[in-house]
């Protein structure tokens, strides 16, 4: 291990090797660069993002970076990334570890997710929502409101896209829940199935 933290956010966070390349860890699940990492890229083939296609991204979630990597080369020459994180622990470890989280190309925003999009003016050709507290996906960010202020903030043609825990009995209930939402507001949106989690899309057609 090479670091322990807690945090008013997460009680247990954890920096370790894993064949030799760090992942950040939570009490029971990966934030970053283990199966989180597998589930991203999964979904992000599924969805066939052309390379240098995003000029603007958006994550809400951050963790260390895991999805800015998988979406290098989905950015275009001059593109840009904006990552909001709750927890400042959180980005503390990523600064510290993950080259990710130094990316020049990457702004770091240390706030919650729903009160940052309530604000926001900017526009993104994709918005990441990976939200958790450890398993659990805060109540507010699930809500109709999160979800269309977030949509709201699409370019034409862009895409929102949702990741949820989807591989136990409890998170499984809660996921399909939670899928009625998402396509009550967005009938024609996709559902994913990456390493045992859904992951939502949604994409705006002007």
């Amino acid at each position: 291990m090479l670091e322990r933290r807690s945090s008013a956010h997460n009680p247990v966070l954890e920096v370790v090797l894993d064949r030799g390349k760090p992942k950040l860890d939570a009490a029971t699940v990966n934030y970053s660069f283990g199966e989180l990492h597998d589930v991203l890229r999964s979904a992000f083939l599924q969805m066939e993002i052309p390379d240098g296609s995003l000029s603007r991204v958006l994550m809400l979630g951050f963790g260390a970076g895991s999805a800015m990597q998988l979406l290098d080369r989905k950015l275009a020459i001059n593109g840009s990334a904006r990552a909001v994180e709750v927890d400042p622990v959180v980005i503390e470890l990523a600064r510290k570890y993950f080259e990710r989280a130094s990316d020049p190309r990457l702004e770091i925003v240390n706030d919650d997710a729903l009160r940052f999009i309530r604000t926001d003016a900017d526009t993104y050709d994709l918005i990441l929502m990976d939200i958790f507290i450890d398993d659990e996906t805060p109540e507010h960010v699930e809500t109709r409101e999160c979800l269309a202020l977030a949509a709201a903030r699409l370019r034409p043609g862009g895409s929102l896209v949702y990741n949820r825990l989807a591989n136990r009995v409890r998170r499984q209930a809660a996921a399909l829940q939670f899928r009625d939402v998402f396509m009550e507001i967005f009938p024609a949106a996709r559902v994913l199935t990456a390493h045992g989690n859904l992951v939502f899309v949604h994409t705006d057609r002007g």
